[in-house]
């Protein structure tokens, strides 16, 4: 079942962002950022009206507050890059994602990986080096990060 609901969330997911893709051809990313936070936000208060969670605000403000900010910023870059860039190069730099937890993990929480985790984030970055060669010659896949750096909808991406 597991395996199913995994499928079902990618390909709405991946619909998401092609939706969100021809949104900002439309109007403007900020326009669609305030669409999608409205819309969240409605789910989200039906949603708790039938739930019975609880939150002590107070002692969650300070990070419910920053988590928000960097939720806005992040949506707005990646708002940014889907509008001038393919959605094909720049959904799966999103993959960097699992490298940034794992260094922001170990920074802020101390937390270790096993070394067979890492070998997964060294194949994230062999494919986005992969996605980014002019073809899939080896010297082109080596001066890949490179064109990642002056690319500046992958630096954006990188942000996000």
């Amino acid at each position: 079942m597991g395996l199913i609901l995994s499928i079902l969330v990618a390909l709405l997911w991946s619909l998401f962002d092609v939706i969100r893709k021809k949104s900002v051809k439309l109007i403007s990313e900020i326009k669609v950022l305030l669409i999608i936070v409205i819309s969240q936000s409605i789910f989200f208060l039906i949603f708790l009206l039938f739930s019975d969670f609880f939150l002590v605000l107070s002692s969650y403000f300070f990070l419910a507050i920053l988590l928000i900010f960097l939720n806005f910023i992040s949506m707005y870059l990646f708002l940014k890059v889907l509008k001038s860039g393919a959605i094909s190069t720049f959904i799966p730099m999103l993959s960097f994602t699992p490298l940034f937890s794992a260094l922001y993990s170990y920074l802020i929480l101390n937390e270790a990986l096993l070394y067979i985790q890492y070998l997964g984030m060294v194949f994230i970055l062999i494919g986005t080096f992969l996605l980014h060669a002019k073809n899939k010659k080896i010297s082109n896949v080596i001066k890949s990060p490179w064109i990642i750096l002056e690319y500046r909808n992958s630096f954006l991406i990188i942000l996000v």
